[in-house]
Parts: structure tokens; C-alpha cells; sequence
């Protein structure tokens, strides 16, 4: 387990989503819970989302996974990056979740990056907020101030740079080290000879991507919505205008749907429960389970129930018989509601805490159906 070394309510009052922070020991005595060659094995599999950025002479390169050669990481300048490492390697879970005093519909993914000396990907400018954790080696890092309008050009296909910017951070990590970098703020860091760093992002949508997305939920929808109407429409001669009150009345039917509780609550839930990369879901050795009296067996046997990594569980106070996950809508009784909001806001459940969940049949054959769905397994 990692214990994140900060004044939690000191960084949110002062530093989140404001300005950098460098946590100096932010893990104290921190060990690696990768090694180079277990990211480089993760690199070759199809479900799992890499990069590798190399610079030479010059000019930078970047090519997408998944890699089967990786001798380019014997030369400097290069880094290979694998993102939601959280998903697929239970030890580098348990890093992430040292971060969960913020709420998970913000996380996005936990990035893994392993650079020859030298090695990163240049100067750029990220719209969320990171934490970057040094591991093993060190990174000579620098951050700017938030930039809200950034100079940014194509590096290449893959890559964005910004401008270069002035430093209100120039600091060498190492290992167990932390730096907060804010939504906006410039930076680059280089590796000091080889090195691990892991980036824990945080989602967070520009109106665009919301609205976008708020568009593509609508179309899965079967039901009648608002049409627009005008039956005091008087006759006129200026044939091509649109009216003040005609531009109010396409506007109003816009935002009452968006005001509508129960459709964005909806929206959101489902939208956000949506894991952005792809989950190692564990479907049960040998089939399904069928019986309540199995699950009332595993927890006999002292094995205990973990939510599976990467996996979102959301829910609303103002919805209380209703959670989201992996997208997903489920609806249940009342009685039940406290039970489902623990599952929802812890990632594992010992014997003897789910053996007082599992009083209640209802919520039993729920769980049975999620764990047979792969969200929950026994440990």
C-alpha cells in the first residue's frame, strides 16, 4: 500500500487545479511496482494503449503501439509510454489508489513511461491535472506557470509542443518524489540517465467534448423529445431574418433538456462510468455462478471480494436506488441502496465486511450478477 506523504487539505485549498507543487518524499522509501521489462511486455499486447517518442537529431518521432522491437530504448532520447497501467497490473492499481481522495469520476488512467537517458516527449501543455511520481532513476523537470492561451505547434503526428516558457519549477526528481502539474501549466522533463515515471491524470472535458458526447447519448435514446413550435408565428416581410424570440425558444429547448435532472443524471452517470481504455474484466473460472450459497461459501473460505482494477462505480445522493458502472445503468430497491454505495466507494471487501452485506439475499444475488459479469472476483 502507498501512503501519499501531503497535507491533503492544504493542496486542495491552495494548489489543485491553481498552480504546481513540488512534493518532495511525496512516497517515502518508494519501490517500483513495475519493471522495465514488465512494460515493455504490456507494449506488445493489442488491448493495451503505448507510445514510444524518441528525438534525434533534431526531430521527433512517434510511433503507437503495440511494439515488438524495442531497441530503440538502448539509445538515448526515447521513452516508451503505456497508458491505464492501473487497468492490467494489480501492484501499479494499488499506486493509483493512493490518489482517491479525489473522486473517481475525475480519474481517467494511471501512465506508465520507462526513458533511455534524455529520453521524454518534449514541451507540452496538458488540459487536466496530473501528479507525476518518480520511480526508479531521475527526470530534470520544468514547469510554467498556467498559460490559459497556449502557442502550441504539431511536433509531429502524434506529438503537440507549446512555445518555450519560462520556469516557476526547475527541480530533479527522485525516486518517490511527486510533481502536481495544474490544467495549462507548461513543462518538460528529460530523463537523468534510465528512468520510471507514472502520471495519474484526471478527466476533465471542454463543452465540445461534453456536448458532443451529450449528443451521442441522445441518439441511443427511444423516446419523443421537445419540438420546437410557434403557434403565435406572425407573417413578415424579412423572409431570411431569425428573431430575437425565435433564437430564445431554440435556445430554451436546449438547455430545459439539460436541466432535466433525470436525463442528466442519466447522461452523467453512464458517461462517466465509462472507462476510456479497455478493462481486464474476470469473467468466473469455469462459468457463471448460479447460487447465493456459493458466494456465502467464498466468504467462509477467508477470501475477499476486490472491485476488478480500473473499473468505475459511480452513483448520485439525489438517486439513491440507482448506480452506474462501466457505463451501465442498474436500478434497485431501497433497502439496499447503503450496501451498493459501499461497493461503489471501496475497491475490495474483506470476509467478514461482505459477510454483513450479504444478510440481505437482494443485494447477494446482485453482486452475484456483477461479479458473473467480471466487475468483482474473489481473491
Amino acid at each position: 500500500m502507498y501512503t501519499l506523504n501531503l497535507d491533503i487539505a492544504d493542496f486542495m485549498q491552495n494548489y489543485w487545479q491553481k498552480k504546481p507543487l513540488l512534493i518532495k518524499a511525496g512516497f517515502k522509501d518508494f519501490i517500483d511496482p513495475i519493471s522495465p521489462d514488465e512494460i515493455a511486455g504490456l507494449a506488445m499486447e493489442e488491448e493495451v494503449t503505448s507510445r514510444m517518442v524518441s528525438l534525434e537529431d533534431g526531430k521527433w518521432e512517434a510511433k503507437c503501439g503495440p511494439f515488438t522491437e524495442f531497441d530503440r530504448l538502448e539509445e538515448p532520447g526515447a521513452a516508451i509510454l503505456v497508458q491505464a497501467i492501473n487497468h492490467w497490473h494489480d501492484p501499479s492499481a494499488e499506486l493509483a489508489n493512493a490518489f482517491n481522495f479525489i473522486p473517481s469520476w475525475r480519474f481517467d488512467d494511471l501512465m506508465v513511461s520507462y526513458s533511455s537517458d534524455t529520453g521524454g516527449v518534449g514541451p507540452h501543455i496538458d488540459r487536466y491535472c496530473v501528479f507525476i511520481i518518480q520511480g526508479q532513476g531521475k527526470r530534470h523537470w520544468r514547469v510554467g506557470a498556467q498559460d490559459m492561451d497556449p502557442q502550441e505547434f504539431a511536433a509531429n503526428g502524434a506529438l503537440k509542443h507549446c512555445e518555450a516558457f519560462d520556469a516557476v519549477i526547475d527541480t530533479v526528481l527522485e525516486p518517490g518524489d511527486i510533481l502536481y502539474i495544474p490544467p495549462y501549466a507548461p513543462h518538460e522533463g528529460y530523463a537523468v540517465g534510465e528512468a520510471i515515471n507514472y502520471s495519474v491524470g484526471f478527466r476533465a472535458q471542454d463543452q465540445k467534448e461534453l456536448l458532443s458526447d451529450f449528443g451521442d447519448y441522445l441518439l441511443q435514446q427511444d423516446k419523443e423529445f421537445i419540438r420546437y413550435s410557434d403557434p403565435k408565428l406572425q407573417p413578415r416581410a424579412e423572409h431570411g431574418s431569425i428573431e430575437s424570440g425565435e433564437v430564445q425558444g431554440l435556445t430554451d429547448i436546449m438547455t430545459s433538456l439539460m436541466a432535466d435532472k433525470s436525463v442528466m443524471h442519466d447522461f452523467l452517470g453512464r458517461h462517466y462510468s465509462e472507462s476510456a481504455h479497455e478493462l481486464d474484466l474476470l469473467v468466473p473460472e469455469g462459468g457463471y455462478i448460479a447460487d447465493f450459497a456459493i458466494v456465502v461459501d467464498e466468504i467462509g473460505m477467508e477470501s475477499y471480494l476486490r472491485k476488478v482494477n480500473g473499473l468505475k462505480t459511480l452513483y448520485f445522493p439525489e438517486m439513491p436506488t440507482s448506480c452506474f458502472i462501466d457505463g451501465e445503468r442498474y436500478d434497485f430497491d431501497a433497502s439496499i441502496a447503503a450496501s451498493v454505495q459501499t461497493l461503489c466507494n471501496t475497491t475490495e471487501q474483506t470476509a467478514k465486511e461482505l459477510e454483513v452485506l450479504m444478510e440481505d439475499k437482494v443485494f447477494g444475488q446482485l453482486l452475484i450478477d456483477w461479479v458473473n459479469l467480471g466487475y468483482w472476483h474473489f481473491e
